[in-house]
């Protein structure tokens, strides 16, 4: 039986970046061009809570700190109750940066694969990856990725009326990070995906979809060598050394699989 599927993680996988990079610089754009109600309010929040965010964004970059806990302060230091198209006009501007960080050859092999079924689980911000991805994004069957959440009570805060609500942020909404393996599975059972499922993954957060059954694990180029090391014992992981270790990868395994 042949694989047939194909799942990949984002950030240090597709794209070489990690997630906080797109929210610092979203937190510098909304403070240098806070025109939008109730903008100045945040400007001054942002202001005063810009030091304890960076040290907050060290800690979890560098596996210090558990995601939810920095997305609880960042939800209230920057993103509740600014106005999406402040969002929205800076994931523009960041995708058309960012795209120049996308490993292209990787995304040409997925996209030239025998698979059936190809996605990405990623914890990442599900429309800048989208945005980022371009003419990639057609590539892929399903993104699940985390989402922005909007308000409800926007008019008893800001005194607006009810119908602005739906364009007020409440904050960014974790329903991806440790709950990958669980994702996988259904998207497993959801799309009747038959045969084995390649998952490329970067970090610890990966290891949940490395555990399930039916996987064939893939380190990506940009992981660490410590966790490289660390799949290759756990998982046996078939380790990238570069983006077209990964074409040769795939042609091995058909091989293996037809």
């Amino acid at each position: 039986m042949s694989y047939g599927a194909i799942i990949s993680d984002f950030h240090y996988t597709i794209i070489n970046e990690d997630e906080i990079v797109f929210w610092e610089e979203l937190t510098k754009d909304i403070l240098n061009h806070c025109y939008l109600p109730p903008s100045p309010l945040i400007a001054m929040r942002i202001s005063k809570g810009k030091e304890e965010l960076e040290a907050l964004g060290n800690d979890y970059r560098n596996g210090k700190l558990e995601s939810n806990k920095f997305y609880t302060k960042f939800n209230e230091i920057v993103l509740e109750g600014t106005d999406i198209d402040n969002i929205n006009r800076f994931v523009k501007k960041y995708a058309d940066e960012s795209q120049k960080k996308l490993q292209n050859h990787l995304l040409d092999y997925i996209s030239i694969s025998k698979a059936h079924f190809k996605g990405i689980i990623s914890t990442g911000y599900k429309k800048a990856i989208r945005n980022v991805l371009g003419i990639y994004e057609q590539v892929f069957n399903r993104i699940d990725a985390n989402t922005i959440t909007f308000m409800t009570d926007y008019n008893k805060q800001f005194d607006k009326k009810p119908k602005d609500s739906i364009r007020i942020v409440n904050g960014f909404h974790l329903s991806v990070n440790k709950h990958k393996g669980e994702h996988l599975e259904d998207l497993r059972k959801e799309n009747k995906i038959k045969g084995k499922i390649v998952v490329i993954g970067d970090s610890e957060e990966d290891e949940s979809m490395y555990q399930q059954p039916g996987v064939i694990p893939v380190v990506s180029n940009l992981a660490t060598d410590d966790f490289k090391q660390k799949c290759a014992k756990l998982y046996t992981a078939e380790i990238l050394e570069n983006q077209k270790d990964f074409g040769m990868f795939l042609d091995k395994i058909s091989k293996n699989y037809d």
